[in-house]
């Protein structure tokens, strides 16, 4: 999947599927802020992920472009027929957070995925995840992104440009740098060229 091809199936849908995902987040923050400070990282990861996909399944399924994927273990959406899109937690290198399973493995791998049945293995496996501020209060940024298994192939930002967040650390030396694409509708501001061993800068 490249990035030209899932700007054209998703853009249209951008602003939608931000907003997805921050109203998911700020349920968490509003509804659990008293008791937050006892919740362990992952909890937290799992009850706003809850508070996204219904969100995800409000708003996405009276679109005839998105279809839920009939799964008990994650909340997939089929775009046209063309990729399997998921919510998810994104670390602060854009990698999707899962502990390590098979399912997790074969999904960011981009192999067939079994317990999928009825999608085909070749249709591309995107992530549309969010970064969440190193103090769980708000999110640094949201973004779709494009891996093949430790490989991250690229990735957009639908970050508002009126929310630019702090600058992520440095990636790993060496490391395949991505470039932020930025589009009219995302409003995302274009980062500088970046040299080996920056930061990732704009997200």
């Amino acid at each position: 999947m490249t990035e030209s091809k899932a700007t054209d199936l998703l853009s249209p849908y951008f602003d939608k599927l931000r907003a997805i995902v921050i109203d998911g987040f700020k349920d968490y923050t509003k509804e659990y802020a008293h008791v937050s400070h006892k919740h362990h990282a992952r909890s937290r990861a799992c009850l706003i992920h809850d508070h996204i996909a219904h969100y995800a399944r409000e708003r996405l399924l009276g679109i005839k472009d998105f279809h839920q994927i009939p799964t008990k273990i994650r909340n997939l959406f089929d775009v046209k027929g063309e990729l399997v899109l998921q919510f998810k937690k994104l670390t602060r290198k854009l990698r999707t957070s899962n502990i390590r399973t098979q399912l997790s493995f074969n999904f960011d791998g981009q192999m067939a995925v079994h317990e999928l049945p009825g999608i085909p293995s070749r249709l591309p496996k995107l992530s549309l995840g969010y970064v969440p501020r190193r103090d769980w209060t708000d999110i640094d940024g949201v973004f779709l992104t494009y891996s093949v298994g430790k490989r991250l192939n690229w990735f957009i930002s639908l970050t508002d440009a009126s929310e630019q967040p702090e600058i992520f650390p440095a990636t790993i030396p060496n490391e395949p740098q991505p470039q932020i694409s930025t589009t009219r509708r995302v409003r995302a501001k274009s980062p500088r060229r970046k040299q080996s061993g920056d930061a990732i800068a704009g997200i």
